[in-house]
């Protein structure tokens, strides 16, 4: 799972350790009643043969592999991600840019697509796409992540943090990169965790990483990624500035799509995608 003046993770917010914009409140679902809203989205299936709503465990980020979202236009993985629980300007503030990085700012904007999640390698290395993938390696973060479990079979967002950055760093030999590190909050979140106390529980984690809807769901939004990313700053579990700006740098077309997208997503996303004042 960012930039300028979108009410979500801004470029600046990044490089002064991921500071996150606030908004509506932050509630906690049961999985029960959240996996009947984004399952059965669509009869129609995804390129590899999983119907869309559906978990796909061939997807390699998390949190599209749980939920799974229709591809063939914005309007419906908008839509489908907003009912696996990510808040919709957060999904226009990030979704959407990574879109126009994807498939080209006329695609994005004149034929409203939508974002193909089982092609998200080298959106921009090492900033928006994952090098540092946990999947070969779940075995061994699940095994730090069970240490760390209290009596009340929790863990906090510092101990996912802690689990990302030793795949990182221990399987890959690298710093752990900006897309990882963003992924954190909407994990936690995701899992039914308590940003003000910065605890969730392991099981609902465990069961996500492994590709399965959580047995506790929550619903991500501004205010409760403001309050984690806090927690992640407080204890200095941030990203590497040096290697965002680095990663953009490296790949300027694509740092280039996604500011344009960005900035064309404040107005003109609504008016000629979504449809004029449609939110």
């Amino acid at each position: 799972m960012y930039f300028l003046s979108r009410p979500s993770i801004t470029l600046f917010s990044v490089l002064s350790a991921g500071s996150l914009p606030s908004s509506a409140s932050f509630a906690t679902v049961t999985s029960h009643a959240q996996s009947k809203r984004y399952t059965a989205l669509s009869v129609e299936k995804n390129a590899n043969g999983v119907p869309f709503g559906e978990p796909d465990k061939e997807i390699t980020c998390a949190f599209f592999r749980v939920i799974n979202p229709r591809i063939d236009s914005y309007k419906n993985f908008r839509e489908d991600v907003d009912k696996g629980g990510l808040d919709p300007d957060l999904i226009d503030g990030f979704g959407w840019p990574a879109i126009n990085v994807q498939k080209g700012n006329w695609a994005a904007l004149g034929k409203g697509a939508g974002l193909d999640t089982n092609d998200l390698k080298g959106l921009i290395d090492g900033f928006l796409s994952h090098q540092d993938l946990y999947w070969p390696y779940k075995e061994d973060m699940f095994e730090l992540l069970e240490k760390r479990e209290a009596a009340d079979g929790t863990i906090t967002v510092l101990d996912i943090y802690d689990g990302k950055n030793f795949v990182a760093t221990d399987k890959h030999d690298m710093d752990l990169t900006t897309g990882s590190f963003l992924e954190i909050p909407l994990v936690f979140l995701k899992c039914g965790g308590d940003p003000d106390t910065g605890k969730v529980l392991l099981k609902s984690v465990l069961e996500f990483y492994n590709g399965d809807p959580p047995s506790s769901s929550g619903r991500i939004d501004k205010v409760g990624l403001d309050k984690v990313m806090e927690i992640l700053r407080e204890n200095e579990k941030v990203v590497s500035k040096t290697r965002t700006l680095k990663a953009m740098v490296k790949t300027p077309v694509q740092t280039l799509r996604f500011l344009k997208g960005v900035l064309f997503s404040k107005n003109l996303l609504h008016k000629f995608v979504l449809g004029k004042g449609e939110k």
